[in-house]
């Protein structure tokens, strides 16, 4: 990484202003699909969503592929819920690639 054109994190990491300007847009673009997808899920009464599979993830969003979530914290349906998992740091950190989908299916056929 060339120092004239990079910045070092608070974690020591050096960034090209490349593949930070990228990481960035990337997470700006899914947050704002997010939360799109939540005001969708709020309009039409969905429930719960399923996160997506890509196969190229080593990190740990690999243990989150293909489970299901509920969109909102105050539903009781025993799921952890988007903000939790958004939280946890465990997926959706600033390079992940995995989206939510919103899935028209009822609780039984979840668990």
């Amino acid at each position: 990484v060339d120092p004239s054109t990079a910045f070092i994190d608070k974690g020591g990491k050096k960034w090209s202003i490349e593949h930070y300007s990228k990481m960035m847009m990337n997470r700006l673009v899914r947050d704002v699909y997010q939360e799109s997808l939540i005001q969708f899920t709020v309009e039409n009464k969905l429930r719960f969503g399923q996160i997506t599979s890509n196969p190229t993830t080593t990190d740990k969003c690999l243990n989150w592929q293909n489970k299901y979530v509920k969109f909102f914290d105050s539903d009781p349906a025993p799921l952890p819920s988007y903000n939790e998992l958004k939280a946890s740091g465990e997926i959706w950190h600033p390079n992940c690639v995995h989206l939510l989908v919103p899935v028209d299916i009822e609780l039984v056929d979840i668990l």
